[in-house]
C-alpha cells in the first residue's frame, strides 16, 4: 500500500510538468511581445492565455497541482498575470466589443488559492484527494477513484466561481 502523502508535499516535477511550464513561460513571452508590439487580436490571444491555465489546470493538471513544486510555480504565474494586468489595463490595443480583457488576468490568483480550499476540503470531508469528474460518470482520469457527490459539488463551486470570475471581469472591464 502506497503511503499517504501530506496536505503540503514538495516533489521533484515530471518531465511532463517542464514540458507544460516551458510551453506556458514561452506563451506568456509570446503574449507580453504580442502586446508590445501592437500586433492583431491581442485581446483574443490574452482571452485565451487568461482561461487556458484554467482549463487544462482543472482538468489535466489537478494530480500535478498537488504538489507544491507544481503549484508554487503556477502559483507564480499567476503572480505574473497580476503584474500583466497592471501593465495590459486600459490600452486601447486590447479593446473589444465587451471591453478590456486584461482584469480576466485577476482571476488566476483567486482561482489557483480555490483549487488548494478545494482540495483540502475534499481531503477533510472525504479523507481523500481532490478528483475531477470524468465526462459522462464514472471514475475520474488519473486516480481511478469512484466520484461521489461531494467530488460533484466542489466541481460546482470551481466552475461557479470560474464562470462568475469570468462575467465580473467583463462586467467591470
Amino acid at each position: 500500500m502506497r503511503k499517504k502523502k501530506p496536505f503540503i508535499y514538495f516533489d521533484k516535477l515530471t518531465k511532463w510538468n517542464i514540458v507544460v511550464i516551458a510551453i506556458y513561460f514561452i506563451f506568456t513571452l509570446f503574449v507580453i511581445f504580442n502586446y508590445t508590439l501592437g500586433e492583431v487580436n491581442a485581446g483574443d490571444i490574452l482571452i485565451f492565455y487568461a482561461l487556458l491555465p484554467h482549463l487544462v489546470g482543472y482538468f489535466f493538471m489537478y494530480k500535478a497541482l498537488r504538489n507544491f513544486t507544481m503549484y508554487s510555480i503556477c502559483f507564480g504565474f499567476a503572480i505574473v498575470h497580476v503584474f500583466l494586468y497592471f501593465l495590459f489595463r486600459g490600452s486601447p490595443k486590447l479593446q473589444m466589443v465587451k471591453g478590456d480583457p486584461s482584469p480576466l488576468l485577476l482571476n488566476s490568483i483567486v482561482l489557483i488559492v480555490l483549487f488548494q480550499v478545494l482540495r483540502y476540503l475534499s481531503i477533510k470531508m472525504q479523507k481523500r484527494e481532490f478528483v475531477v469528474p470524468a465526462k459522462g460518470g464514472g471514475k475520474d482520469l488519473f486516480d481511478n477513484i469512484e466520484l461521489s457527490g461531494t467530488d460533484y459539488l466542489l466541481f460546482v463551486i470551481y466552475w461557479a466561481s470560474f464562470g462568475g470570475l469570468v462575467y465580473l471581469a467583463f462586467a467591470n472591464g
